[in-house]
């Protein structure tokens, strides 16, 4: 809920992975970003539950 009021804190050049608990809230997230024109973002698919298995 954060991530739009907090986009300034981040760097558009830098490489971003995006992860939620189970994945569906990532790809919002990266649609936030791209819109706001970052451009390296990398989504990890499963979230953090298919990191931790």
């Amino acid at each position: 809920n954060d991530l739009k009021e907090r986009l300034g804190e981040l760097d558009p050049q830098r490489k971003i992975m995006i992860f939620c608990r189970r994945g569906p809230r990532s790809y919002q997230a990266a649609v936030i970003l791209k819109k706001a024109g970052f451009e390296n973002l990398y989504i990890v698919s499963g979230g953090t539950q298919a990191v931790l298995l």
